[in-house]
């Protein structure tokens, strides 16, 4: 029950999300995407300093560079890779699960982010 909760809460997330997206200009709701996607991002850095883990903090600070990094070719270069960024968090934070990398996160973080991250990428594959 739990899960679906938090699925359902990133779904609205996301809806909500693109409805104020598409009522903005293009280039504004591009930067709003990369500065959303680099702050995603970022979460990871901090979740490897809460692991007190240095190869977790390692791993963690390397895909956060990563996602900082599309969301500037995102912003500089080409929404679509805006949309991989989105469409690459919700396969990053399926590695979260404790079977495959064992690194703490929130039990909603990875049902609400699955649903947002997916509707959002879709979104701007379609939008551009």
């Amino acid at each position: 029950m739990f899960q679906r909760n938090a699925t359902i809460t990133g779904a609205l997330l996301a809806i909500g999300s693109i409805v104020t997206l598409m009522l903005m200009p293009r280039p504004y709701a591009r930067e709003i995407l990369a500065i959303v996607l680099a702050g995603l991002g970022g979460f990871y850095a901090g979740l490897g300093l809460a692991a007190a883990d240095p190869k977790k903090f390692s791993i963690q600070a390397g895909v956060s560079v990563i996602f900082v990094a599309l969301s500037l070719a995102g912003l500089w270069l080409s929404p679509r890779f805006l949309a991989l960024g989105f469409l690459a968090h919700a396969g990053w934070d399926t590695a979260h699960h404790p079977s495959l990398l064992n690194i703490f996160v929130p039990a909603w973080y990875v049902p609400t982010c699955l649903a947002y991250d997916i509707l959002v990428g879709l979104f701007i594959l379609a939008w551009w």
